[in-house]
């Protein structure tokens, strides 16, 4: 926890390059722990605010606090699990940066559903990382994402400011190879609804559109794994309104945090996929703590989104009605 002679002092390239390959060992081996978990020994524990936690949860949280200590037993800032955030938030002032944030397994119900399997396909899950250098996302210093599925690393490193340079099992990615759609002249966008009550709202944003062109994919129950598959050609965009829905709460699921997805965000951005809420404010100016409605899409789809969206009762209040500017957008705070 911070002290009173606590400074914060931003990192060089080479430290933030150095936790971006801590980060991929970290993300990996608690990864590969998670997929060894016996089946039988699967199975859910406790319900809190609609979500089921479970032995898989207990386990990989365990497995990742000692890869940790291991890994990165030096750390000099707070470091984070998924369920300490919204606790960290009621006293910002404790915490000092660098902030490592960690989920031991995002999309836990793939994840546990997959484990038990009778026949084992790949589970569509992963294990995310990052360390932040302050509350805005432009300060993600380094990151890492396991995917479960494909058993790959996606990583990236800040380079300077706005900018990030991304790979694939440490492998510099080529945007060329995963920016436009190949293989298919149709164009899908993923409207998750995961855990939200209110499912006229979403059957609305896939109403609005399909009159421009653009069918529903569906989704996977992660929205980590829905970037992943914009950035693996099987979607084009990712549209999130949740924390804007009619009848939205706090409640940890129904919404988007930056826990869930934030560390695959700068890969999608350094490739030049675009990223913004629906107001077209970039990503990066979104807070550790916000929930976040955000679209991803590739760059020939986002005003084509953002402006047939507008048309949304939950959306148009958002933008003056005289001038379509955008107008006092404070992002929902997690109390």
């Amino acid at each position: 926890m911070a002290t009173e002679d606590y400074v914060h002092t931003l990192l060089s390239q080479t430290e933030r390059t150095q936790y971006m390959l801590d980060l991929m060992r970290v993300v990996k081996e608690t990864g590969d722990h998670v997929l060894n978990i016996d089946r039988e020994k699967v199975f859910d524990t406790v319900e809190v605010a609609r979500h089921q936690f479970s032995t898989v949860d207990a386990e990989a949280n365990s497995r990742l606090r000692a890869i940790l200590e291991m890994r990165m037993k030096m750390f000099p800032g707070t470091v984070l699990e998924e369920s300490d955030i919204p606790r960290a938030r009621l006293e910002p002032d404790r915490l000092k940066y660098p902030l490592l944030i960690c989920d031991a397994v995002e999309g836990s119900t793939n994840a546990k559903r997959g484990l038990v399997a009778y026949m084992r396909r790949p589970i569509l899950a992963g294990t995310l990382a990052m360390v932040v250098e302050g509350e805005e996302l432009s300060m993600i210093a380094a990151s890492a994402f396991y995917d479960f599925s494909s058993r790959k690393v996606l990583s990236s490193v800040r380079t300077e400011a706005g900018c990030f340079l991304s790979f694939i099992d440490g492998q510099i990615i080529d945007q060329s190879f995963v920016l436009e759609t190949k293989g298919d002249s149709h164009v899908y966008a993923i409207v998750p609804g995961y855990s939200h009550a209110n499912v006229g709202a979403r059957a609305a944003i896939e109403s609005m559109l399909l009159t421009v062109g653009i069918e529903s994919a569906g989704g996977s129950r992660s929205s980590a794994q829905d970037l992943v598959s914009i950035f693996c050609n099987q979607a084009d965009a990712y549209v999130d309104l949740r924390a804007l829905f009619p009848g939205s709460t706090e409640i940890r699921d129904e919404v988007l945090h930056t826990w869930d997805v934030g560390g695959l965000l700068p890969v999608l951005d350094s490739v030049g996929f675009r990223i913004t809420d629906i107001t077209g404010q970039s990503w990066q100016r979104l807070r550790i703590w916000d929930r976040m409605a955000i679209i991803v899409s590739r760059p020939t789809l986002q005003s084509r989104i953002v402006d047939v969206l507008k048309g949304l009762s939950f959306v148009s209040s958002l933008f003056a009605p005289e001038t379509n500017n955008v107008i006092n957008f404070p992002t929902p705070n997690i109390g």
